[in-house]
């Protein structure tokens, strides 16, 4: 079998585990080149150490159609492990969220450290 780049492997497995083999139909040529962009800087997140994988990826889905962005999460899987694709998606396509659930978070773990001691 012929080799095949990163972004058609990973075209072809995100049809096959949403069993639908035509859910690259409403894609336009942006879309197209969006996907293989966002296939390629999926590799290249577990290498990076910075910032800034993550914002190129957010700037990708921002070049697609709202309407098929969810193909671009079920990829995260292909490239990464099975929990990455929540992980990753919230802080791509909703970074607002990650951050006010960090906040959550470290409020709880504050107010737990601080509970049974006495004010100065």
């Amino acid at each position: 079998m012929k080799h095949q780049p990163p972004c058609q492997e990973a075209r072809a497995w995100v049809k096959n585990r949403l069993k639908d083999k035509s859910c690259f139909a409403p894609f336009t040529g942006q879309d197209n080149r969006a996907f293989a962009a966002w296939v390629h800087l999926l590799l290249l997140y577990p290498d990076s150490d910075g910032p800034h994988v993550i914002v190129a990826l957010r700037e990708t889905l921002l070049c697609t159609q709202e309407s098929v962005k969810h193909l671009f999460k079920a990829a995260i899987p292909w490239a990464l492990d099975w929990p990455a694709e929540e992980e990753l998606w919230e802080e791509v396509a909703d970074p607002y969220k990650r951050a006010i659930r960090l906040m959550d978070e470290t409020m709880h773990a504050a107010s737990v450290a601080l509970k049974g001691k006495s004010p100065p």
